[in-house]
């Protein structure tokens, strides 16, 4: 092989290393800048290695493959335990050697964990988002005829409807219908509120902390 053709490899190779080192470094940055946000708020924070099983949640089909991007910050609010952390969910084509990433998608979750929670499992995405994930799954919409702002802004579903139905009162239907492009998932004494592909950063988590927690203190109804 030809001399400059092993020199531009390598160069190649720094740059990938070099642009893959920074993304690495500004996402630490960013964790380190909610924690210090957080602590500012009052919040007594702890780094916690993330082992949280994601399979169950519809998180989990939102790419080919998914990752929980860095350790968590835990804290605590009221009686609900409060893990923050980023997932990627990435997508994929072609086979062995062929095999290249398509797309990369990252967003931040709030995860709250209560014993005030008796949830349904189910997810409610924007429907733009929900098609894809109701497929994979296999599930219908669940409509609310009475409600068709939600309806036509939300799709929702899960394993047992009556038990979603119940659930999702006129007060909750009406608190979504006017918050939009959320991501909410739910499965017994375990929460997950995001919005999709938005990383959240340290100036906007007071806002986004305050929006899930309107959403744990609904569900706990």
């Amino acid at each position: 092989m030809d001399v400059w053709l092993w020199i531009i490899l390598a160069i190649v190779l720094i740059i990938v290393v070099l642009l893959a080192t920074l993304a690495i470094l500004r996402n630490e940055r960013r964790r380190k800048q909610i924690r210090a946000a957080l602590e500012q708020m009052g919040y007594v924070v702890t780094d916690v290695q993330m082992d949280l099983d994601l399979e169950p949640f519809a998180i989990s089909r939102l790419g080919d493959q998914g990752v929980i991007d860095w350790r968590g910050l835990r804290f605590q609010v009221d009686d609900a335990l409060v893990t923050v952390f980023d997932y990627m969910a990435t997508s994929w084509v072609g086979r062995g050697r062929d095999r290249r990433m398509t797309k990369a998608d990252r967003q931040t979750v709030l995860l709250f964990e209560s014993e005030r929670l008796d949830l349904p499992a189910f997810s409610l995405r924007p429907e733009t988002l929900g098609a894809k994930i109701r497929n994979a799954l296999g599930q219908q919409d669940i409509d609310f005829d009475q409600h068709p702002d939600f309806s036509s802004a939300y799709v929702l579903h899960g394993p047992d409807e009556s038990q979603i139905r119940a659930l999702f009162t006129d007060e909750k239907l009406d608190f979504f219908a006017h918050t939009r492009g959320l991501c909410v998932e739910g499965l017994g004494q375990k929460l997950l509120c995001y919005r999709p592909k938005k990383v959240v950063s340290a100036k906007e988590f007071n806002d986004f902390l305050k929006e899930g927690l309107a959403v744990l203190y609904l569900l706990t109804k």
